[in-house]
């Protein structure tokens, strides 16, 4: 009986060990679970509202410089596919790179101004729609419609023109669409623009209007254009030649004739006091000294220099021209 007594003490001591164990080791998870928690809410907190430092603020600044870098990366990227578009012809491709950003105004809008020039009516169009200025100047201050006047681009021309071009546009030296088109020959350029009211008796630079470009350039249908449709053809150029000055020089009877039925000044003269008679003696233009002759030029004229016809002709060598004028009267001046 004492032996089971004292066995059964022994067991109940053992046994409040353990449960006191247990709890111990409940109460020390508990205080774990709610320390951990803490800690965590806490960490949150600072994460939401502190700012980064040290590291994790240099990690960060590197990775939005990268990402600039990989957003300006990939719009060289998407210019450089475009430059390559326009220099194959791909009109298609053109547009698609062009959908996804690239700048169509690259340097001054380079590739709009090499594809008017090359004559490239699509890629035009294309770049026109992409958002090119279409007034945008190069280094000469011209504009993508000068170069298509220069070259004969009618439609190139026409297609600028319904995106807004200005037909008065000048560049560096006070050139315009107009003058390019009349100097190059451009007919129907010419007439287009004249319909679009540009401006033809704008003067350069040199005081030169779109008549004399034509006149010096002996287009003699671009010349009638331009004086039906009411250019000035006593307007004088800083030298003081008009178109009929200029058309005696370079011999050209047919425009001076077509001059001559418009109201020309046959005996108007430049700066030096030269007549058309003198030029066209100088250059040894003989069927253009017998037209101005017959239409009673005032022969003996004298120059600045005191020079005549006669000795214009004589300076030249234009025997020929010597021998017309002394028919007609024609004498030397004082100074010889």
């Amino acid at each position: 009986m004492e032996f089971v007594e004292s066995f059964y003490k022994v067991i109940s001591s053992e046994a409040e060990k353990i449960i006191k164990s247990c709890r111990t080791k409940v109460a020390v998870r508990r205080r774990e679970t709610r320390y951990i928690s803490t800690i965590r809410t806490k960490t949150a907190m600072a994460r939401s509202s502190a700012k980064p430092k040290g590291k994790l603020k240099s990690l960060i600044r590197k990775h939005k410089a990268g990402h600039a870098i990989r957003v300006v990366q990939g719009k060289d990227g998407l210019n450089s596919e475009l430059r390559e578009a326009v220099r194959k012809k791909d009109a298609e491709k053109t547009r698609r790179i062009l959908s996804r950003g690239a700048d169509a105004n690259l340097k001054d809008a380079e590739l709009l101004h090499s594809s008017v020039v090359k004559g490239q009516s699509e890629i035009t169009e294309e770049l026109l729609m992409g958002g090119a200025e279409v007034d945008a100047r190069n280094c000469a201050d011209r504009t993508p419609l000068h170069n298509a006047c220069w070259k004969g681009h009618f439609g190139i021309a026409r297609n600028l023109v319904d995106f807004g071009a200005d037909v008065n546009a000048t560049d560096n030296y006070f050139t315009t669409p107009i003058m390019e088109a009349a100097k190059f020959g451009h007919m129907s350029i010419v007439n287009f623009l004249m319909l679009e009211h540009a401006d033809i008796d704008i003067s350069d630079k040199w005081g030169a209007t779109a008549l004399m470009k034509a006149a010096y350039k002996g287009h003699i249908d671009i010349v009638e254009c331009l004086i039906a449709n009411g250019a000035d053809i006593h307007k004088k150029d800083l030298g003081g030649e008009d178109a009929f000055l200029i058309a005696c020089r370079l011999g050209n009877t047919e425009i001076i004739e077509m001059l001559f039925a418009n109201g020309a000044d046959k005996n108007s003269k430049n700066k030096d006091k030269t007549t058309g008679l003198m030029l066209a003696s100088s250059a040894g233009h003989f069927e253009t000294v017998k037209l101005l002759l017959r239409s009673r030029i005032n022969i003996d004229a004298v120059s600045e220099c005191g020079w005549t016809a006669m000795d214009y002709a004589e300076i030249g060598g234009h025997f020929g021209v010597m021998e017309l004028l002394m028919k007609f009267g024609g004498r030397k001046g004082v100074a010889f």
